[in-house]
């Protein structure tokens, strides 16, 4: 009996001991998939005949950052159009900041407006997300999203806006007339900011055991590759990343030859026996490879879509796969998106019309990467993710979503000098049924932000300042007969 008695002692201690652990943990990774929250955080819903247009509201944080999670009733662009605010009672005061719904807020921030406003005087100052650290995924129309802020964050430059461990936050949707207050007026949600740890690993840039090849996709911001004053940091960055296939976007001014020279030059000093293919079939993306390319076309007349068959591996022993590099069309213009993205469906499910008969099996290992601008609305990433196919068994392509090398967020592209936050445009996809990514990540490094470059005397500095957006990276295997295969994450299902 007393061996029962210390076994059920010890069982219960580590069952709370690993509920503490638990309870000291944070498991969000700042990638617009939601899966994190659902599983491990408490969220406030919305009580049956709220005429709120909120439906849930979640607090997180780690030792760097406090996470929102918000979710509203109808889908929209959260950094448009709207007047819904974020209002933050960062010393728990109810008598300090802007009151309203039961809190004194130090931080108003206005989703739509793109701004913040900072109440620790009589008259705010209006703050840009540079001052909090402030970023929100998706980019795309969704009814749900997840933001984060800088724990340590100055908006005036002086003060901290979090010397309290207990906040208190709210939902509001910006009317003085009319305004609704989630979860309901003067009962915000309270949260206490404890120490931490995200369960997130730091990565290293070594390539995966066991891969087939590397892959890296990077938007070079109007030709950094053939810029004289970016150039050498760029190849320097290329050779310590040292991938087998690039697909480059925003090559307007590079010529294929040329970058193929350069390619070869660079890995040749470095003491690499290779030879570099490069191939542009739009007036802006450059398919380079280590690898043979036996087919490559433009998808798209018009549009930054070149499809190309790559080839590697000897005889019997050799493998293929079709690479989709694309550059979306930007900002408001889902129209031309539309069709980028009905084109590459078609080509999946007829790629008898696009390729000659000896390649059509090739259609079903498929890697697209590039920047895909997916800025709007959500049916472009849904028809990639989860209705690309019409005759296969499976949906669509894998989103890999990959964090920084050092941190859990998954953005591609900042521009302090813009009025947009940190946002997610580059992507790689892949037929995770034939192909799986053994390792990814997105290379950031500090101070890697865009300059003012049409000034001729500005010269970034070495290692920063190349592009506004990361290369991003993946070590990929093409499954062999029976090998085990990874299973694909898809976001939000």
């Amino acid at each position: 009996m007393k061996k029962l008695r210390l076994f059920l002692f010890i069982f219960f201690l580590v069952i709370s001991l690993k509920g503490i652990g638990q309870a000291n943990q944070c498991f969000i990774t700042m990638d617009g998939c939601f899966e994190d929250w659902y599983k491990h955080e408490n969220i406030v819903r919305v009580k049956e005949g709220n005429d709120s247009p909120f439906e849930a509201l979640s607090v997180s944080n780690d030792t760097k950052r406090l996470y929102v999670y918000v979710e509203l009733k109808d889908e929209l662009l959260l950094n448009e159009l709207n007047d819904y605010y974020l209002e933050i009672d960062a010393d728990n005061n109810p008598l300090t900041g802007y009151r309203l719904g039961g809190l004194g807020a130090e931080l108003g921030w206005s989703f739509g407006g793109r701004m913040g406003y900072y109440n620790i005087s009589s008259e705010a100052a209006v703050i840009g997300y540079n001052n909090i650290g402030f970023f929100a995924l998706p980019n795309y129309k969704s009814k749900s999203f997840e933001l984060s802020i800088d724990l340590d964050c100055k908006p005036d430059g002086n003060r901290k806006l979090f010397e309290n461990d207990t906040i208190r936050v709210l939902l509001y949707n910006g009317q003085k007339q009319n305004p609704l207050i989630f979860p309901t007026s003067n009962s915000p949600i309270k949260y206490h900011l404890s120490l931490r740890n995200n369960v997130f690993k730091p990565l290293t840039t070594e390539r995966a055991e066991g891969s087939d090849f590397r892959l890296l996709t990077w938007n070079t911001y109007h030709s950094a590759i053939m810029d004289p004053r970016r150039s050498s940091s760029a190849y320097s960055i290329l050779l310590s990343l040292n991938p087998d296939v690039i697909t480059f976007n925003e090559c307007w001014d590079s010529d294929p030859i040329s970058v193929q020279d350069s390619l070869n030059k660079v890995w040749r000093l470095a003491g690499y026996d290779v030879h570099w293919t490069c191939v542009k079939k739009d007036p802006g993306t450059i398919t380079a490879t280590k690898f043979k390319i036996l087919y490559s076309f433009s998808l798209l007349s018009g549009h930054q879509i070149t499809v190309s068959v790559i080839e590697f591996g000897q005889n019997e022993r050799s493998k293929r796969f079709t690479l989709i590099n694309s550059h979306f069309t930007c900002c408001a213009n889902n129209l031309q998106r539309t069709f980028e993205v009905d084109a590459i469906r078609d080509f999946v499910n007829f790629p008898q019309k696009y390729l000659p008969d000896s390649l059509i099996g090739v259609i079903k290992n498929i890697v697209m990467s590039g920047d895909l601008n997916l800025v709007g609305l959500a049916s472009h990433y849904n028809t990639l993710t989860k209705g690309l196919y019409e005759y296969a068994d499976f949906q669509g392509l894998c989103d890999l979503r990959p964090t920084h090398l050092d941190e859990p967020l998954c953005y591609t592209w900042t521009d302090r000098l813009k009025p947009f936050s940190p946002s997610r445009l580059d992507y790689i996809l892949f037929t995770p049924e034939t192909i799986g990514s053994v390792k990814a990540f997105v290379y950031n490094t500090p101070g890697f932000f865009i300059d003012d470059f049409s000034s001729p005397i500005n010269s970034p500095s070495v290692g920063g300042s190349v592009s506004d957006h990361f290369p991003v990276v993946s070590d990929f295997v093409i499954y062999s007969s029976g090998q085990t295969k990874q299973p694909c994450n898809f976001c939000n299902q």
